[in-house]
């Protein structure tokens, strides 16, 4: 039973509640659909900007090490 006075953005934090492992799996799976999305932007950019895709191929290299 929802309780009056709960209201707004109270019942929505209680309704958004999740325990951390439900946590750690949505942002397991934002982060690999960021990756997707961030693979289909260097492709597309590999293809109309080939310079700019090298440079920040390399960018992105140097930050993995």
């Amino acid at each position: 039973e929802i309780m009056p006075s709960l209201v707004g953005s109270e019942m929505c934090i209680r309704d958004r509640f999740i325990n951390r492992e439900q946590m750690k799996i949505r942002i397991s799976e934002l982060l690999q659909h960021l990756q997707q999305v961030v693979i289909q932007l260097l492709g597309s950019l590999q293809k109309q900007e080939p310079m700019k895709y090298l440079i920040v191929h390399q960018i992105t290299l140097a930050i993995q090490q």
